[in-house]
């Protein structure tokens, strides 16, 4: 077997498996296992599967992913730097990842497999990840310290003469606070959006904070902000993002909680 940036290989044998495994991770290749194998884990507690047609995906980072048939999350998996080690054994193929701290361990063992595929992948840059400003905003009526330490949200979309305010509530002092969401970088436009939204308000409510929150803003923007005696906070899509999968998670297991129940 002779791996260049993409191999595949059909009911290999083991002997096989193991020379292509030790070459293919020393050259940075990702390898790909598919068939039956049971899983043992020891660590933080002991667990076992029995054996079952799985895919495995060995990295050369050292990750390691174990999956079944359905669902996106994988059933065990060990994340980079563990140690990744593969043998013959009792005319098994044991593939095996360690991790030291704290001590994990992971072997997948295998009766047989169907197919082994091994691939170049090339480092590109991260994912772009951008969510529009519904999500933004949903994010921060769940975690509103995303604005501020005390920030208490009072509505959303509040109707002015000017148009509508994307958020709007109290800080730790009871004042209020206008919030104007931008899910890309902010502009001298979003700016003197904001103040104008401030200005309809002012004569009614008297002291006002406006804060501008987006992922990033420009200098001139900045700068515009700091002349109006208004206020920008960063906003960390990636945490929305994860605010947003946690919550949407826990209604999943409510609904699933209560569906069960009726």
């Amino acid at each position: 077997m002779n791996p260049d940036m993409a191999s595949a290989f059909v009911n290999p044998r083991f002997e096989d498996v193991v020379e292509l495994f030790r070459r293919s991770l020393a050259e940075g290749m990702v390898m790909i296992l598919v068939g039956e194998c049971s899983v043992e884990y020891k660590g933080r507690g002991v667990a076992s599967l029995e054996s079952g047609s799985r895919i495995v995906i060995a990295k050369p980072d050292g990750s390691l992913l174990i999956h079944a048939a359905t669902s996106v999350e994988p059933v065990n998996w060990q994340p980079p730097g563990s140690k990744l080690e593969i043998r013959i054994e009792d005319d098994n193929l044991v593939l095996s990842s360690t991790r030291k701290a704290p001590y994990e361990n992971v072997i997948a063992r295998f009766i047989s497999l169907s197919l082994v595929a091994v691939c170049k992948l090339e480092i590109k840059p991260r994912f772009k990840v951008e969510i529009g400003e519904e999500a933004i905003r949903e994010a921060v009526l769940a975690e509103p310290s995303l604005i501020e330490d005390g920030f208490k949200p009072i509505s959303i979309e509040k109707p002015v003469e000017v148009g509508f305010i994307d958020l709007y509530g109290l800080d730790r002092d009871g004042r209020l606070v206008i919030v104007e969401l931008k899910r890309v970088k902010a502009d001298v436009e979003a700016v003197e959006q904001l103040k104008t939204y401030m200005d309809s308000l002012t004569d009614s409510y008297g002291s006002v904070r406006g804060i501008l929150a987006a992922p990033s803003i420009t200098y001139k923007a900045y700068m515009k902000l700091k002349e109006f005696g208004l206020e920008y906070r960063k906003i960390d899509i990636a945490k929305c993002i994860s605010i947003l999968t946690s919550r949407r998670r826990q209604q999943r297991k409510l609904g699933e909680y209560y569906g069960d129940k009726s």
